[in-house]
């Protein structure tokens, strides 16, 4: 009986120990807490970004093909414009032209292809809105320049 009073009473002892021990205190629970608080908060952040860089780059993508599309009509119209009856086109406006028609085409393939990536779109955002803006400039400058 001895040994069986000892045997339960060394068992709830350890019991005992290891519930105590595993358990973890006020302070570890709040701070494991206010980091699942932090990161939640950081993942709503990252969400939020996203989203607003999908709807940013919808906006410019939208923005861009319709300019794009006028800069293609304003190249035809410059191309029936200095198409002159009986001597056809100026062969240096015809190369610019063909370089502004180049131009708008990789443009236009260059939104077509971009994935929408949050990471690259800062550094698209930079190098393509100068660029169509440039073309832009451009179209509308030819006929200012005389050779």
């Amino acid at each position: 009986m001895k040994k069986l009073i000892i045997t339960i009473s060394l068992f709830i002892f350890f019991a005992g120990s290891i519930v105590l021990t595993g358990c973890q205190s006020n302070a570890q629970k709040e701070q494991a807490a206010k980091q699942k608080v932090e990161q939640a908060q950081k993942d709503a952040e990252a969400a939020q970004l996203k989203t607003s860089n999908e709807l940013e780059w919808k906006a410019f993508k939208a923005e861009s093909l319709l300019k794009i599309n006028k800069n293609e009509n304003n190249i035809a119209s410059l191309r029936v414009k200095l198409n002159k009856p009986g001597k056809g086109l100026d062969p240096l406006y015809e190369a610019r032209i063909k370089f502004l028609e180049k131009q708008n085409a990789n443009l236009k393939i260059r939104i077509a292809d971009f994935n929408g990536n949050p990471s690259e779109w800062e550094s698209f955002k930079k190098e393509g809105i100068p660029d169509l803006e440039e073309l832009g400039k451009a179209i509308k400058d030819f006929t200012i320049d005389n050779k």
